[in-house]
């Protein structure tokens, strides 16, 4: 179901764009433990080629692009100081990872539905 959905995201033209929401219940620190959280990011803006998004968290707003490989969805954005990646597997597993300089990155797992746009 949840490929539907996607498939469905990706041919939807501007009239028929629609948002993600996504919750995370659990975030990990590089080189520890995982912990539990509540956090949560937005995708909005399909465009009429389902491929360039916009990125919403609590500290920033970003471009980003859809790349889809093997049944999961990608989403890479650019943003201050750090690359940002939203992955969605077909069972709807959603991982975000956040790629800093140092390095360091952090992951949240939770999952993303569809909302109206």
């Amino acid at each position: 179901m949840r490929s539907l959905i996607l498939a469905m995201m990706l041919s939807a033209g501007p009239a028929l764009a629609s948002d993600l929401s996504c919750t995370f219940t659990q975030e990990c620190m590089e080189g520890e433990s995982c912990a539990e959280t509540n956090y949560a990011f937005a995708v909005e803006g399909m465009n009429d080629k389902g491929r360039a998004v916009t990125g919403v968290t609590d500290s920033e707003t970003m471009r980003g692009n859809l790349v889809e490989t093997d049944g999961q969805q990608h989403i890479v954005f650019v943003g201050k100081g750090a690359l940002h990646m939203l992955s969605i597997s077909e069972g709807n597993e959603t991982r975000y990872t956040v790629h800093m300089g140092g390095p360091m990155a952090i992951t949240y797992l939770g999952s993303c539905e569809m909302g109206d746009g």
